[in-house]
């Protein structure tokens, strides 16, 4: 298994007023590669997918509650953990990113905690679905 060779750095991109982050990204540039992205613009990517995420499993449980849907949304849960997940192990560099991925946090985990407290009790048959006694 050969060795993977260490890139050499493009010095002439470097004039001491760029980063190394930038100098990296306009040498992906070059190289027809796609900027990374920083870890702020990550955060908020993966919040305007969350936000949405829990609107709508949300309201998926409300109409398994009510018996529209036949099962519950475990796949859309499921999915909505792993993004949670990941922005809690994302390093969050500016005060506004942790706030803003604290606040989803919270709010997720008071869903969370409804849509537990849901399940269990359609489980034991306190909750009577319409269209399923």
């Amino acid at each position: 298994m050969a060795k993977d060779k260490p890139k050499k750095w493009n010095w002439d991109l470097f004039d001491g007023s760029k980063t190394r982050e930038q100098v990296q990204n306009t040498e992906r540039a070059t190289n027809n590669e796609p900027p990374q992205k920083s870890d702020n613009e990550k955060i908020n990517e993966i919040i305007a997918r969350i936000t949405p995420l829990i609107e709508q499993v949300n309201t998926l449980y409300n109409q398994y509650k009510t018996g529209i849907e036949k099962k519950p949304p475990n796949e859309r849960r499921s999915l909505l953990d792993d993004l949670i997940n990941q922005i809690q192990n994302m390093p969050k560099p500016t005060p506004n990113s942790r706030f803003q991925a604290q606040s989803l946090l919270s709010k997720y985990i008071t869903y969370k905690d409804r849509w537990d407290r849901m399940m269990k009790e359609i489980e034991q048959g306190g909750a009577t679905q319409r269209g399923r006694r």
